[in-house]
C-alpha cells in the first residue's frame, strides 16, 4: 500500500469521465506548512475517449467523446480547463421543457461538437508534519468553476453555472490506512441560487508499476440545484458515485496510460422519475481510456 507521502509526488489531472462538485485526484504544487521540500509547482495532460460525457450526474452525450484538458499549478495557484468534443451523433440529446418563466432546450449532437468546457481557478494550501515529515494531513483547496455547453442554445444552464467554492481533505491518521482520504466540498453557484456540496472518500495505493484511485461520493443539492437538472422541487440528496482508475506508466518518460470507469445513481425518487421522462436511465456507468503526461 501505498505511503501517505507519496500522494505529494504525484501530478493529478482531471480525467475521470464525470465530474462532481468535489475534485477526485489528489492534488500538488501548492503552499505547504511542515515539509521544506514540496514542489512548488506542477503540470499535467490527459487526453482519452469515454464512451458518454457525464456532467453532475447527467448524460450530456450518450455517445463517443474524446475529452482532453489540464492542470498548471505554481506556488499553489492553479487553472484547469477540461473540453470534450463529441466522436458520434446523439440525437436523443434534443429536448425542449418549459419551467415558466424559463424555457430549456436541446438540440442534437454532432460530430466534432464542444460538448462540455469546464475552466477552473483555485489554490492549493496543504498542511504536512502532522503524521510526519513529508506526510499530507490537510488540503483546503478554494476555486472559482465555470460549466458551460458551447454546443447549446442560449439558456439558464448553459450560461448560468458559475460555482465559488471550496474542498477539503483529511487523510486518515493511522499507518494501517495509509493512502485513504475523508473529503467534502460545497459550492455556490454565483449566477444564480444554486447551492451544491459532495462528501466522500478516496483511496490511493500503488501495486508497482500500477497506481489505483477509487472513489466514493454523495452528492446533494438545494432546490435550485435540483430544478437545474431534474426539474423538481426536491433539496437534499442528488447522486452517489463509485468509481475507480488504474494507471501504468508507458515507455516514455512522464507519459502514462489509463483507464477508468464511474457509476452514479440519482437517490430520489421523483428526480429519477424525471430522468426517465427526459430518455436517461437513473444510474450511468461511464468508461474512459487514455494517456496523461505528467511533469516530474
Amino acid at each position: 500500500m501505498i505511503r501517505l507521502a507519496s500522494l505529494t509526488a504525484i501530478m493529478a489531472v482531471v480525467a475521470s469521465t464525470t465530474l462532481s462538485a468535489l475534485e477526485i485526484e489528489p492534488q500538488s504544487g501548492g503552499l505547504v506548512l511542515g515539509n521544506d521540500n514540496a514542489k512548488d509547482s506542477s503540470f499535467n495532460w490527459h487526453g482519452g475517449l469515454a464512451n458518454k460525457q457525464m456532467d453532475q450526474g447527467w448524460a450530456r452525450s450518450q455517445d463517443a467523446v474524446f475529452q482532453t484538458g489540464g492542470t498548471a499549478r505554481y506556488w499553489g495557484f492553479g487553472a484547469t480547463l477540461n473540453v470534450a468534443l463529441a466522436l458520434g451523433q446523439d440525437k436523443t440529446a434534443a429536448y425542449v421543457y418549459d419551467t415558466d418563466p424559463t424555457v430549456y432546450a436541446s438540440r442534437p449532437i454532432q460530430f466534432g461538437e464542444a460538448i462540455q468546457l469546464n475552466a477552473k481557478a483555485d489554490y492549493l494550501f496543504q498542511i504536512d508534519g502532522v503524521y510526519g515529515e513529508g506526510i499530507p494531513f490537510l488540503q483546503i483547496i478554494p476555486h472559482v468553476e465555470m460549466v458551460t455547453y458551447p454546443n447549446q442554445p442560449a439558456n439558464t444552464l448553459k450560461d448560468d453555472q458559475v460555482w465559488a467554492g471550496a474542498d477539503l481533505w483529511l487523510s486518515a491518521p493511522f499507518e494501517e490506512l495509509a493512502g485513504l482520504d475523508f473529503g467534502g466540498s460545497i459550492d455556490y453557484n454565483i449566477s444564480d441560487p444554486a447551492l451544491r456540496s459532495s462528501i466522500g472518500f478516496r483511496e490511493l495505493k500503488q501495486y508497482a508499476p500500477y497506481e489505483l484511485l477509487m472513489w466514493q461520493y454523495i452528492n446533494l443539492g438545494n432546490r435550485s440545484y435540483h430544478g437545474y437538472f431534474t426539474n423538481t422541487e426536491n433539496t437534499g440528496l442528488t447522486t452517489s458515485q463509485i468509481g475507480a482508475k488504474i494507471r501504468m506508466p508507458l515507455a516514455w518518460n512522464e507519459w502514462w496510460g489509463y483507464a477508468s470507469a464511474d457509476w452514479s445513481y440519482w437517490l430520489q425518487r421523483t428526480d429519477r422519475d424525471y430522468r426517465y421522462l427526459m430518455g436517461q436511465d437513473a444510474g450511468e456507468l461511464a468508461f474512459a481510456v487514455g494517456v496523461e503526461w505528467r511533469r516530474q
